[in-house]
C-alpha cells in the first residue's frame, strides 16, 4: 500500500501508485493524482494568508528500478527537421498602350511567351515569398531532467507573459513512466516528492494583523521563509525548497 503525506493538501495533493503494465510484461507503470488550488491557511495571532504556487516540481526516485526510455509524460521533443514552404509568384506589368493597339487580353497574358513589338513594352517581376510554420506545444506538466516533472501553466498572451498560478487537476490516474527492475534487485520502491521553491509561492496576508506592520523588507522576507518552512519543509537548515507532499510504495515482483 502507499504511502501518501500531504503537508497541506488543500494546497497540494498528491497519491501514488504503481500497476502492472498490460503492453509490457515485467514492466511497471508509475502512476498519480495531482491537485493544486489556490489555499489559505491559518496563522498565529488568528490571521489568514493566502497561498498560490506558480510552479510545482514532481521528483521520482526509483531504488531496484530503471526508467524505460521513451516512456516519459509530457516529453518535449523537438523537430529534428523544419520544413519552410517556398512560393515563386510573377508579377507582371504590361504598358498600357499593347492592349489598346494589339488587344491583348492582359487576364491571359503568358509572361513566358510575351513578344514585345515597335510599340508595345512589358516587364515582368519574379517575386520570391518564403514562409514557414512550427507548432509549439505547451506542457503543464513538462518532463525535465533527473527523473523530474515541472508543473506550470503557460505564459497568458499579451505584455508580461506571465504565469497564471496553479489551480487545479493536473494528473488524473496519468502514467508519468513505466519502469523495469533492475537485474538482481533485491527491493523495489518507487517514491515521488511535490516541492516548490519559495520564489514560486505567492504568499499574502489576507486577515488578521501579523506583527502589526512589516518594519523593514528583510522583515518580510523572513516572515515568507517561516511561513515556508509551516507548509512542510524539514531539518534545521533552509534551502529555499517547500515540501509539499511525498509519497512512497514498496513494488512487489
Amino acid at each position: 500500500m502507499p504511502t501518501d503525506n500531504n503537508a497541506l493538501p488543500q494546497l497540494l495533493e498528491l497519491k501514488l501508485r504503481v500497476k502492472a503494465c498490460e503492453e509490457e510484461e515485467g514492466q511497471k507503470e508509475v502512476r498519480a493524482d495531482l491537485r493544486i488550488y489556490c489555499s489559505e491557511i491559518d496563522g498565529p495571532d488568528d490571521c489568514v494568508i493566502s497561498v498560490r504556487l506558480n510552479r510545482a516540481t514532481l521528483d521520482l526516485n526509483l531504488i531496484g528500478l530503471d526508467t524505460v526510455a521513451n516512456s516519459r509524460l509530457g516529453e518535449p521533443v523537438r523537430n529534428q527537421k523544419l520544413v519552410a514552404k517556398q512560393t515563386n509568384t510573377i508579377r507582371t506589368t504590361v504598358d498600357g498602350k499593347v492592349a489598346a493597339h494589339a488587344g491583348v487580353d492582359l487576364a491571359k497574358l503568358n509572361p513566358a511567351s510575351l513578344k514585345l513589338s515597335a510599340d508595345a513594352s512589358a516587364e515582368a517581376k519574379v517575386t520570391s515569398l518564403q514562409t514557414s510554420k512550427q507548432e509549439i506545444a505547451e506542457y503543464t506538466v513538462k518532463a525535465r531532467g533527473g527523473d523530474t516533472w515541472e508543473v506550470r501553466e503557460p505564459p497568458t498572451k499579451g505584455q508580461g507573459s506571465e504565469h497564471p498560478s496553479l489551480d487545479g487537476t493536473y494528473l488524473l490516474d496519468d502514467t508519468l513512466c513505466r519502469a523495469s527492475p533492475q537485474r538482481g534487485a533485491n527491493m523495489m520502491s518507487v517514491g515521488l516528492l511535490a516541492y516548490a521553491k519559495q520564489r514560486d509561492l505567492k504568499l499574502e496576508l489576507i486577515k488578521g494583523h501579523l506583527w502589526h506592520t512589516f518594519m523593514s523588507a528583510g522583515q518580510e522576507k523572513l516572515f515568507k521563509i517561516l511561513v515556508a518552512k509551516s507548509l512542510g519543509q524539514m531539518g534545521s537548515k533552509y534551502a529555499g525548497i517547500v515540501k509539499l507532499s511525498h509519497s512512497e510504495i514498496d513494488v512487489e515482483d
